[in-house]
């Protein structure tokens, strides 16, 4: 409506069209380049989970007895066939799809272990999963910032040609309460 050629629509209103006009298109590309950044995380994630599922190998491992309080401690045989004892509790925080964490098994229960190419004892490798997840999240909330974005200059635009349309509306009333008017 404000951009026909009505002769009640004012200049302003024309302008705050086109400006909210304008302002949409910007959106729609800050969503489309929220999008690629989603898809760029998600990349540099998942050339992580390859490296990482190439470089690291899984081992079972026996718990041995331990005092309380005192580091968990497993045996187990390297892919090359060397056994090997150690700590294994290096990580508080048990591997993605795991019942427990290392402190928590009982002597004698067996546990896998995830091992470098060197042989220490390292977190499991991150999944396709965590790749998605990472690219979800972060396209998610570059949308939220573009939206965000959006939304307060909107809002500010409206703000702005309101007072410009009351200054208007002010001086139209002031002009027919005029003495010469009476």
């Amino acid at each position: 409506m404000h951009l026909s050629r009505n002769g009640l629509v004012r200049p302003i209103d024309r302008l705050e069209s086109m400006t909210l006009i304008a302002l949409g298109m910007a959106a729609a590309c800050g969503v489309i380049a929220a999008l690629m950044v989603g898809s760029t995380a998600f990349a540099d994630v998942r050339d992580g989970v390859v490296l990482e599922q190439q470089q690291r190998h899984s081992v079972t491992a026996t718990i041995l007895p331990r005092q309380p309080g005192a580091p968990v401690t497993a045996r187990w045989t390297e892919p090359g066939g060397r056994v090997v004892t150690g700590r294994i509790d290096a990580s508080p925080v048990p591997a993605p799809g795991a019942t427990s964490s290392p402190s928590d098994a009982e002597t004698g229960s067996v546990q896998t272990i995830w091992l470098d190419d060197s042989g220490v004892v390292v977190p499991a490798p991150r999944t396709d999963a965590d790749a998605l997840t990472a690219g979800v999240a972060a396209a998610a909330m570059a949308v939220a910032v573009v939206v965000t974005i959006w939304f307060v200059l909107s809002l500010w635009i409206r703000r702005i040609a309101d007072r410009h349309r009351f200054r208007l509306w002010e001086r139209g009333w002031a002009a027919l309460d005029s003495p010469s008017r009476r």
